[in-house]
């Protein structure tokens, strides 16, 4: 930034390179102020966190999957008890 500041010095008036300076300095923070939420946000799409995962997030995840799980092999004992039952009635 400060190199492109110094390469308007003796090129511009005053008033136009300190305003040029000023917006080589401001600029960078302005497009991070709006660049990073976006960025933020396009993260939490693809990933489904912003920075780091949550521990309680994942412990819930990992609950819901095990339930889940039990649930299907629940249902599959029915389903086999059930054909078991109609193949022999």
């Amino acid at each position: 930034m400060a190199v492109a500041a110094l390469s308007f010095k003796n090129t511009v008036s005053d008033e136009d390179y300190y305003t040029i300076v000023g917006i080589e300095f401001i600029l960078p923070f302005i497009m991070d102020l709006i660049s990073n939420p976006i960025f933020l946000y396009i993260r939490k799409k693809r990933v489904g966190y912003f920075c780091c995962k949550n521990n309680e997030e994942s412990q819930l995840h990992e609950e819901l999957q095990q339930e889940v799980k039990e649930v299907n092999q629940e249902n599959r004992d029915v389903i086999e008890e059930n054909q078991a039952n109609t193949l022999y009635v």
